[in-house]
């Protein structure tokens, strides 16, 4: 209504402008002209200046006077994607995890100095200056040696090589001004064709050999969108099924992932970049029995859609998958809390259990066909008249089958925890027959403060209930074990997978802690712990998540019909501005 009502005001103002036009001249309409001048002046100095890829437009009169409103904009389509991105882009429906794990993907960005990497920073950077130097020094000589080769004599041979190492020098200097201005440089041109001469000289070989060895090294990969989308998911359902119980947060974020999915025009898409932190993790499940596994990595760069592709991968693969993908809000939203009849000091969640249970069985009902929970197992978990009543009309009295005993603790919510507890110990701990995959978001935010209380831990009310105390949580920070001196609990068969969350009210010091010490474990010989850091977006994955949003319709690329995947300029500013970061980048594309 706004939009539609200025340009009605400027009909009765012109009027007015142009009936002051006739009048005589005065200081007031003198002061006005010098004032306008002067912006002028500022938008042509404005105009001048580069580092953009674009000129901004400083007249709005246009835009002011015109009625187009959203809903006027036309449709999208797939056939306004440009011809580049339907080049560029390769997506694949949901990828095994040995399947994932032999992908040829690009390798990642070197690590940020703003990150605090700087020593590793530079270490990059001076093996890159050698790399350059080295491949131009080798295009430089190839050509020449055949020629030194076939001079008769020794000592001719030796003056033709000293002549090479003072021309190469001068030639590479004179074609790179910047990297030839350092004190340096003349020993790194030398130290890379000596070793080229002595490398062809140990070999025996010809000049050329080199060249048919650089060939057959493998390409650089490229990157690789997953599609999570399934026909029978819905066009208005937001997110897959098979990343059930993944939803919007109606209490704050949970990642730029579902956003995106939430802004495109294409709503039967649901894309993931495979990333080589994505194949690590893989790599991990794959290699170890059993692992524990955590993700970290800065604000937006991608650490909840590391983990939701696992999670889609893993159940594709034939694991049982139990994903919790809020940890903020189970670690504060659990309404209320109980004591466990069982272990002393141990404390339920009953509504966030029941809901896990129901979560469980509604993805992988079907996959725990064959899996019996013994009577053992259960009676650590339950009381002996909860016992009675899981078996009163039970066919085996020694063993009930797993997704029996959760539809039990679903639909009563008195033995939802006990009944969750029984059955991930029993699929951690007991079984072997199907490997699991606990997987859990936001991780870091139950070792920050508990928002749970109850008399039996503290008369006085006075005192949180710590969350390695509540059944919930207690069998992921066992797994992990990511403070204290403890080793790590080993599950049977499968792993359990972790990420932090950069999102939320934790602190940086907790967050710093957890991660070291998750380095420190991983370092550890015979220590089944993975730490993976989601690094920031290469160049190349920076192009191919723009072809993506243009594909699949997402801001300001939803229309934009390949004109910013095709402008150099314009794609480098939007790197810049994002600092390689997946969220950052996305919401430069939100703004015009």
């Amino acid at each position: 209504m706004i939009r539609r009502a200025i340009p009605s005001i400027a009909r009765f103002v012109r009027p007015l402008r142009q009936a002051r036009s006739f009048a005589v001249a005065s200081p007031r309409t003198a002061d006005l002209d010098e004032e306008e001048a002067r912006r002028q002046a500022v938008r042509l100095a404005l105009d001048k200046k580069t580092g953009r890829g674009w000129t901004d437009p400083w007249d709005l009169d246009e835009l002011m006077d015109s009625r187009m409103e959203y809903d006027d904009l036309p449709d999208w389509s797939p056939d306004l994607v440009s011809r580049t991105s339907q080049e560029r882009l390769q997506v694949q429906s949901i990828p095994s995890l040995t399947a994932l794990t032999q992908m040829n993907l690009p390798s990642p960005p070197p690590p940020s100095p703003g990150q605090g990497y700087t020593k590793v920073y530079a270490l990059q950077r001076q093996r890159k200056q050698h790399e350059i130097i080295r491949e131009q020094v080798e295009a430089s000589a190839l050509s020449r040696l055949p020629a030194i080769q076939a001079l008769p004599s020794w000592e001719e041979k030796q003056d033709a090589v000293d002549e090479l190492f003072e021309e190469i020098e001068f030639q590479l200097k004179a074609s790179n001004p910047v990297l030839g201005m350092h004190p340096r440089f003349g020993e790194w041109v030398e130290k890379a064709l000596e070793e080229y001469l002595q490398s062809i000289q140990k070999a025996g070989l010809n000049a050329t050999s080199t060249s048919e060895e650089n060939k057959d090294k493998p390409q650089e990969g490229i990157p690789v969108f997953m599609d999570c989308y399934s026909d029978k998911d819905g066009p208005e359902q937001l997110v897959p099924s098979i990343l059930h119980p993944l939803a919007i947060n109606p209490r704050g974020t949970n990642g730029n992932m579902v956003e995106e999915w939430e802004l495109a025009a294409h709503k039967t898409s649901k894309r993931i970049m495979i990333r080589t932190s994505t194949q690590r993790i893989a790599s991990a499940l794959t290699e170890h029995t059993a692992t524990s596994i955590l993700v970290s990595g800065c604000q937006g760069v991608g650490k909840t859609a590391a983990v939701a592709a696992i999670v889609a991968s893993a159940r594709s693969s034939g694991y049982l998958v139990l994903y919790l993908p809020n940890g903020d809000q189970l670690h504060q939203n659990g309404f209320y809390v109980e004591p466990n009849p069982q272990k002393k000091g141990i404390f339920d969640i009953p509504i966030m259990s029941q809901r896990a249970c129901d979560d469980f069985l509604k993805t992988h009902k079907s996959d725990m066909i064959g899996l019996n929970v013994p009577k053992g197992v259960i009676a650590e978990h339950l009381a002996k008249d909860q016992l009675q009543r899981l078996f009163r009309d039970a066919k085996d009295d020694s063993q009930i089958a797993l997704n029996a005993l959760l539809d039990f603790g679903r639909g009563r919510i008195n033995f939802a925890a006990p009944c969750l507890s029984a059955a991930m110990d029993y699929l951690m701990y007991h079984q072997d027959e199907k490997p699991f995959l606990l997987a859990m978001d936001e991780f870091n935010c139950f070792y920050m403060p508990s928002h749970y209380f109850h008399a039996d831990y503290d008369p006085e009310v006075k005192k949180a209930i710590p969350y390695n105390c509540i059944n919930l949580f207690r069998p992921a920070m066992e797994a992990t074990a990511l403070t204290g001196s403890s080793s790590p609990r080993t599950v049977k068969r499968g792993a359990v997978l972790v990420a932090v969350t950069e999102s939320h009210a934790v602190t940086r010091a907790t967050t710093d802690a957890l991660v070291n010490r998750a380095k420190e474990l991983s370092a550890e010989e015979g220590t089944p712990f993975v730490h993976v850091e989601v690094p920031r977006l290469s160049k190349l994955e920076v192009e191919h998540m723009l072809s993506n949003y243009e594909a699949t319709g997402v801001g300001k690329l939803r229309l934009d019909r390949g004109e910013t995947v095709s402008n150099a300029q314009e794609v480098e500013y939007l790197r810049m501005v994002s600092g390689g970061i997946a969220g950052h980048l996305m919401n430069a594309c939100m703004v015009e």
